[in-house]
């Protein structure tokens, strides 16, 4: 789903639409790609962001590089940073004061919860520096174990569910992805290591060489299955729990908006806006205007969602520029 944010058409023509409809000037600026946006008296440069790939890492940069895969919308501003959206922990305090639900967290020394957990770093981003996740009471392997042991990673609740990201401008919602795990399904013949070796080749990745091998196998051992056990046929595993990792077959770009905000309310009622006006005062407190924020989270069984971490510099869904634009020139 992710295909639709990076389509360069779907932004160009969002913006051509609401200028259209109310009168407005834009113009890009093709030296830095960003854009001027006049309306009502009033003009704003939008700055540009792309999603990039260096060595293999998913980036966000601000400049078309060689490095670019993909472009991400335009913002008011340059790149920004914030103490919660830098700080695992200091964003689960806060939203524990602000009495929203988080995963509890613990200080790894004194050895594993009793609960299920997973091991993460406190300024770890793009789903890296994430270990499990382990049954409660099991030790973690033999690098995360020494990283946790120094204090470089903390313990967190592990709580399935569904991975979503929601996004926000100021305190209003206006965008989510709402995704199930990804995983295999068995045919009650071809091994685990088999099953997982045809999904990796699908999405042109190679399963000896996947940096991300021992967390699929964390989450495979957590459902107590080994690479050499056959699955039942129709019977799934899960191979990982971080949002937008969805291992499938590279999707060309899609004109049609999934955006799946409406279908999340529904099935959370008032979570998402309960967040968002917390965010917006939490923000308030240093910065003077509204900016673009995402929070991710995960959607249990029973609707609740409990909230993971925040982010400054996502990537822009087309449907935010109508709520932007309507704030930056009311």
């Amino acid at each position: 789903m992710t295909a639709y944010l990076t389509m360069s058409f779907n932004h160009f023509g969002a913006v051509q639409r609401w200028a259209d409809e109310t009168g407005a000037a834009a113009t890009l600026d093709l030296r830095d790609f960003s854009m001027e946006v006049k309306h009502r008296g009033r003009y704003y440069r939008m700055y540009p962001m792309f999603r990039g790939n260096v060595q293999g890492r998913v980036v966000h940069l601000s400049q078309l590089t060689p490095d670019v895969v993909g472009f991400g919308g335009w913002r008011p501003y340059q790149t920004l940073t914030h103490p919660h959206s830098s700080d695992k922990k200091l964003f689960k305090a806060w939203l524990q004061e602000s009495g929203l639900a988080c995963p509890e967290g613990w200080e790894f020394t004194a050895g594993p919860p009793s609960q299920d957990y997973v091991l993460k770093e406190r300024n770890g981003s793009f789903g890296r520096g994430l270990y499990g996740p382990f049954r409660g009471g099991r030790e973690p392997g033999d690098e995360a174990a020494q990283r946790a042991s120094r204090g470089e990673l903390f313990a967190e609740q592990f709580v399935p569910g569904r991975m979503l990201k929601v996004w926000y401008w100021g305190a209003r919602p206006f965008f989510a992805h709402v995704q199930d795990y990804p995983a295999i399904t068995g045919d009650g013949q071809a091994s685990v290591r088999d099953l997982l070796e045809r999904t990796l080749r699908a999405a042109g990745l190679e399963w000896n060489r996947f940096e991300e091998k021992t967390l699929v196998l964390d989450c495979l051992a957590f459902q107590g299955i080994g690479l050499a056990d056959v699955l039942d046929d129709g019977r799934s595993a899960w191979i990982d729990y971080r949002y937008s990792q969805l291992y499938g077959p590279p999707k060309g770009p899609i004109a049609a908006s999934d955006n799946q905000l409406e279908d999340l309310l529904q099935a959370s009622g008032d979570q998402c806006v309960r967040l968002g006006h917390a965010l917006a005062d939490l923000l308030r407190q240093t910065l003077p205007v509204p900016v673009v924020i995402t929070v991710d989270g995960v959607l249990d069984a029973d609707g609740r969602i409990w909230w993971l971490e925040m982010n400054t510099n996502s990537l822009l869904p087309p449907e935010g520029y109508a709520a932007m634009f309507a704030d930056l020139f009311a």
